[in-house]
């Protein structure tokens, strides 16, 4: 099942304005709601994450390396990975111009 919030990104990359993705995705919940959901402003995600500062930390799990990326405004991604690099780099080809920073103490608690 999609969510809202997948559709609305992949709608953000595709469709020529905000509204109409909004609009396409079904997410008529509000501008705070896009917000939140993406984790940064719909038209910043449309720009690959331009002028974004996303931290993100890398942790082991039953399922493998896992980063989890956030922004001032809420979680972006939750990835998983074969070895420790690849959900980091995963993220530099989902956010491109966005400024990825590894966590400090204060995010990972």
């Amino acid at each position: 099942m999609i969510t809202r919030a997948r559709r609305l990104a992949v709608a953000l990359k595709q469709g020529p304005t905000v509204t109409d993705a909004n609009y396409e995705a079904e997410a008529s919940r509000g501008y705070d709601a896009m917000e939140q959901a993406l984790g940064m402003a719909p038209a910043r995600y449309r720009q690959d994450a331009l002028g974004e500062s996303i931290r993100y930390a890398i942790a082991k799990s039953n399922l493998g390396p896992i980063v989890v990326a956030g922004t001032a405004i809420g979680i972006r991604a939750i990835e998983f990975g074969e070895t420790k690099a690849a959900p980091a780099r995963r993220l530099g080809k989902m956010f491109p111009k966005a400024e990825l920073m590894p966590a400090d103490v204060t995010y990972r608690k």
